[in-house]
């Protein structure tokens, strides 16, 4: 997977993908031996969100600006704590706001899905969800588990903008 995300014809191929926008890349490589970020959909969104605003700092606001009306009142600068629903809410609203997709498209890499330490099937039906956008592609790897077989098999899957 690392091969793939850093290979010059991925690249190549993906920014004739992505046309006159620009091509924002995030990965992320669940490890069963690792903290519990790195086997968790916490971690995932942590992870994934971090490499797109690094890459887009211009999108920080718009992403935040839910975080910050539902807090601001409760903290007053304080330093509040990024919960997973507040998480899970900032990434599907950057891959679904009509506002961050005008000017972008994302591709992201993850791996070892198998190393998740939690529902597999939950999580393939969000990776199905987050890969129905057209400014969206998903390649994702794991061991062979029967609940991501049957969720990205081609004759199991709606069209969706990911590869197994």
């Amino acid at each position: 997977m690392k091969y793939l995300s850093s290979a010059e014809r991925t690249r190549h191929s993906l920014q004739r993908w992505a046309g006159l926008k620009k091509l924002v890349f995030a990965q992320f490589f669940f490890w069963n031996s690792g903290s519990q970020f790195q086997r968790s959909l916490e971690g995932l969104y942590r992870a994934m969100l971090w490499e797109v605003l690094r890459a887009c700092p211009k999108l920080t606001s718009t992403v935040s600006s839910s975080l910050w009306d539902q807090n601001a009142l409760d903290h007053r600068g304080k330093h509040f704590p990024l919960t997973l629903p507040w998480l899970k809410h900032a990434f599907d609203m950057m891959i679904q706001d009509s506002r961050m997709l005008q000017g972008h498209r994302f591709c992201f890499f993850i791996d070892g899905l198998d190393e998740y330490d939690g529902d597999h099937w939950k999580l393939s039906k969000s990776l199905k969800e987050w890969g129905v956008s057209q400014n969206v592609k998903i390649c994702v790897s794991s061991r062979p588990y029967n609940e991501f077989e049957q969720s990205f098999s081609a004759h199991h899957s709606a069209p969706c903008n990911y590869t197994s």
